[in-house]
């Protein structure tokens, strides 16, 4: 019989990557000098930036920083919510014990009506450009997530909605579901923009942010689990409030309430914030002040059409296109592989423990790769468009290495070739580090084909579109995959 639960880790890895990729800003190279090289840096300054706290003459806190800790927080907030969302299907699936047929169709529902919805979205955005205000859409994709978060967790544990009718829980749940895509287009399409336009400091600011909030939420349903214990069967649990799941979502709101706060904040990007100063570089902060006196405006003036952006990039939207379709298999092999010491007491061997600690895993490889990109002068950054290419095909061998370890076929025959938890565990590290790797330098390398700023803003959603396609291709191959396992 088909496995269903395949569907949910299937969501939990699409969502996860949609967001963390998507934190990657087209401009995040804009700084680049001429021959490729970025400035050797420290530190950023500008003639607008106020030293805020300072301790001596080396520790100096500038408005600059405040900024950068702003697009981190914005980082982490993209995904933070998303991982809480997407990791209390166990939840839903206790939920809908009643209703089988309900809890069959919840992961591939909520997947499909997510990527359709995001694609729609997305190319929706990316068409409306003249005039628009991107902090703006930022702000209110954060006000959506809050509210839709905040209503979930109530969700978990007031009577009413405990209550209620599984099928007319399940239509508000997918609703919800429309709501979440659709607030999640808005905030990453602002803040792609905006970091676009306060600079490359800052697009690695969202950078970290996504990394961050990569691992935390798979760590924090790891402490989760171990807190929680053992459970009753599902059946028991159908109609009981759930404080764990409540707790779980309100986190969501906290790091978008946060992150509102902080983007409230924010000032009108300068063009010195687009540079980095080397301590003590006085010479230049002074020539700089002596040059700066407007602030940039953040809305795009014209608009720039698909063709032209195509030309430019479509080495590297191909790229990032095909680098989803590969790394969305992993998430079958999630579902079905399980530690080779099933029989052990230690509640790590457990299935309900072990998946998340892939995933976690895996989330620490995508961060590796994406900060070895980020570094200064990296070697690790691919800037060649057919080299991104050739490593997206490269990467199809994971899913050979993957077929080599403990998974079982349909008919209940364990297929490992290598019965190893440490070998399972480093394919899926390894797995993870190359998409980070791969995605990070294909997003990073953006500004650098674009060149102007309308095209560096248009870009945002031109790369989300192909993100969100490559979502829905790499779902479906996925889905037929499942069948061969």
């Amino acid at each position: 019989m088909y496995d269903w639960g395949t569907f949910r880790v299937l969501v939990y890895y699409i969502f996860i990557n949609y967001n963390v990729i998507i934190g990657f800003n087209t401009n995040s190279m804009n700084d680049r000098g001429t021959e490729g090289e970025r400035a050797s840096e420290t530190t950023p300054y500008s003639g607008n930036d106020k030293a805020l706290f300072q301790i001596g003459e080396s520790v100096v806190i500038r408005q600059s920083s405040i900024t950068y800790v702003t697009f981190v927080s914005i980082g982490i907030t993209l995904l933070w919510p998303w991982n809480c969302f997407l990791s209390a299907t166990v939840y839903y699936d206790e939920r809908f014990s009643n209703s089988p047929h309900l809890a069959k169709i919840y992961s591939s529902s909520m997947m499909a009506i997510f990527t359709v919805t995001s694609l729609v979205y997305n190319y929706y955005l990316s068409k409306i450009q003249e005039g628009v205000d991107y902090r703006n859409r930022l702000v209110k994709g954060f006000i959506i997530t809050f509210f839709t978060f905040l209503i979930m967790a109530f969700s978990c544990v007031m009577k009413f909605f405990v209550k209620m009718n599984d099928v007319v829980y399940f239509t508000g749940l997918m609703f919800m579901v429309v709501v979440s895509s659709i607030s999640t287009s808005l905030s990453q399409n602002g803040a792609m923009a905006t970091a676009n336009l306060h600079g490359s400091l800052y697009a690695n600011g969202v950078v970290v942010g996504q990394g961050i909030a990569g691992v935390l939420p798979a760590l924090s349903l790891i402490i989760s689990i171990l807190l929680a214990g053992e459970k009753t069967t599902a059946h028991a649990n159908s109609n009981k409030k759930d404080y764990s799941v409540f707790i779980y979502y309100t986190t969501a709101c906290l790091v978008s309430a946060i992150s509102l706060v902080l983007v409230r904040f924010l000032r009108s990007k300068s063009p010195s914030e687009n540079h980095y100063y080397p301590l003590g570089d006085s010479e230049s902060i002074e020539r700089n002040e002596a040059s700066e006196s407007v602030f940039a405006e953040e809305r795009q003036v014209s608009f720039v059409g698909y063709d032209v952006l195509w030309s430019k990039l479509k080495f590297i939207v191909m790229s990032i296109f095909g680098a989803f379709s590969v790394s969305l298999v992993f998430p079958v092999f999630a579902s079905k592989v399980e530690s080779v010491h099933t029989n052990s007491s230690n509640i790590f061997f457990e299935k309900r423990m072990f998946v998340p600690v892939v995933f976690l895993m895996w989330n620490l490889g995508d961060l590796v790769g994406r900060v070895l990109c980020g570094v200064a002068r990296s070697k690790f950054l691919i800037e060649d468009k057919q080299k991104l290419i050739k490593y997206t095909i490269y990467r199809i061998i994971f899913i050979f290495l993957l077929l080599t370890c403990n998974w079982n076929s349909r008919d209940g025959v364990n297929a490992a070739l290598i019965k190893s938890d440490t070998w399972y565990i480093l394919v899926q590290f390894l797995f993870g580090l190359t998409n980070g790797h791969l995605c990070a330098s294909s997003f990073m390398i953006v500004g650098d084909n674009c060149d102007t700023d309308d095209e560096k803003e248009a870009a945002s959603g031109f790369t989300t579109v192909f993100l969100s396609l490559g979502l829905v291709a790499g779902s479906i191959v996925s889905f037929f995959f499942t069948f061969f396992l």
